[in-house]
């Protein structure tokens, strides 16, 4: 949702849109995201104090040093369109942040939502010490409710772009 919504914010035609959307899910989940914390391989490749579900590949500043190194020191557009995917895959891993600052319930050693710093403290959205649960009501009405309104809309804006 959030390259197709960035792409469509920036005025892109809707083909770029889509593959821009396409390109930040890649990032947003599974093993190319923050979550590449609970594979295998990662737990082979970094030391004991490391380890652990939303510690290191979950800090917020990862996709922020991301885009200023994209942005400020190339100076390349943001917005122009070989650069967008890369945005889109910042922009991808950074909603997974931000949606674990919401919904990351405390658990495994470590508190509610992201850390603070790369192996800091645990802190959800604005304070928040108990976290939403990822399988409690408020994200089952966010993703049967919310989401499919929003991903319709998003595919419709991006259609109607296409001609």
């Amino acid at each position: 949702m959030i390259g197709a919504g960035c792409a469509l914010g920036y005025g892109l035609p809707g083909w770029q849109a889509l593959a821009c959307g396409a390109v930040a899910t890649v990032s947003a989940g599974g093993r190319l995201s923050p979550d590449m914390d609970q594979t295998r391989l990662y737990r082979l490749l970094l030391p004991r104090p490391v380890e652990g579900h939303r510690r290191l590949t979950h800090w917020w500043g990862w996709p922020t040093m991301a885009l200023l190194a994209l942005g400020v020191y190339t100076g390349w557009e943001l917005t122009s369109w070989p650069v967008l995917p890369i945005t889109s895959l910042i922009f991808g891993w950074g909603s997974h942040i931000l949606a674990d600052a919401v919904f990351g319930a405390p658990g495994g050693g470590r508190g509610a939502g992201v850390p603070l710093a790369p192996l800091g403290r645990h802190r959800g959205l604005l304070g928040a010490k108990h976290g939403l649960r990822s399988d409690g009501r408020v994200a089952r009405f966010c993703t049967r409710a919310i989401f499919p309104v929003v991903i319709t809309c998003l595919i419709l804006a991006c259609l109607r772009h296409l001609a």
